[in-house]
């Protein structure tokens, strides 16, 4: 019986944990600066990444904390976490920081 409630109350943190993973990933969809310039660094839609400066387009997935970036050569792969409005992009040992571009 103990272990039942265990697997239960262990389950349930997982799943809920796993439905504000999901519900922090809206989040990544927007306009994003690295803070370089006045002008934003990206965009991202649903199911693309867009870059400013080079007007190029990429196709992205997200898996769980992972992001992957489908480039034309190679295939990205960073962690991803969201602070308010800071979205952190992890890849070794290097981390991105991006904010919420506001006009």
């Amino acid at each position: 019986m103990k272990v039942n409630i265990l697997l239960i109350l262990t389950s349930t943190i997982l799943l809920l944990s796993s439905f504000n993973f999901l519900q922090n990933n809206k989040s990544i969809i927007g306009i994003w600066t690295d803070g370089s310039s006045e002008n934003a660094t990206f965009e991202i839609n649903k199911s693309t990444i867009f870059y400013i400066d080079s007007l190029k387009e990429f196709k992205y997935k997200l898996k769980k904390d992972s992001l992957f970036i489908f480039y034309d050569d190679y295939t990205f792969k960073g962690k991803i976490k969201i602070s308010k409005d800071t979205l952190f992009i992890t890849n070794g040992d290097i981390v991105r920081k991006y904010w919420e571009f506001k006009n």
